[in-house]
């Protein structure tokens, strides 16, 4: 099963034609007797794989509302499935693929969650006051950028030149 992890320093800001050349190396050594060209792979990727998974994904956040609380993520699954079916007349075929990416940032319902009556923001208050935090909905955090790690090892590798001083 072949897998993408962003990592923070190298990012994806690497160059395009390296990452497609690394994708059909994988491919064909997973696949020895079918032969595909790189453009070929991209466009099975972006016209195919990609635009129908988008569409999956969508039906997600409208499936997860229509189940109801106490649902299971299995019958959620199933929910989503029949709402892809329902929407677009045909089976969701990339099944395999959603499981590999359903955990990557770009394919998480990044919808806020709504507020409960009794959820609340931080107290703010005197230092030494008795009130806590009530609980409240989850802070969505963004993955660390390209920029932002670079950044970090910058300041990591300065910290250690003037302690070594």
């Amino acid at each position: 099963m072949a897998t993408h992890q962003p990592r923070p320093i190298k990012g994806t800001g690497h160059d395009s034609s390296t990452f497609w050349t690394r994708i059909s190396q994988h491919y064909h050594s997973k696949k020895p007797g079918e032969e595909r060209t790189v453009r070929s792979l991209q466009s099975r990727w972006s016209q195919a794989i990609l635009s129908e998974t988008n569409k999956f994904v969508g039906c997600l956040p409208r499936a997860k509302d229509d189940a109801g609380s106490g649902s299971n993520a299995d019958a959620i699954y199933k929910a989503v499935l029949k709402k892809f079916h329902d929407e677009m007349s045909k089976d969701f075929s990339f099944q395999h693929v959603f499981s590999i990416v359903k955990n990557s940032p770009k394919f998480q319902d990044l919808r806020k969650p709504d507020p409960s009556p009794t959820g609340g923001e931080l107290v703010s208050g005197d230092s030494d006051s008795d009130t806590e935090a009530k609980p409240g909905p989850t802070k969505l955090v963004r993955p660390m950028g390209n920029k932002q790690a670079k950044r970090q090892k910058r300041i990591r590798r300065t910290m250690m030149r003037t302690l070594d001083e």
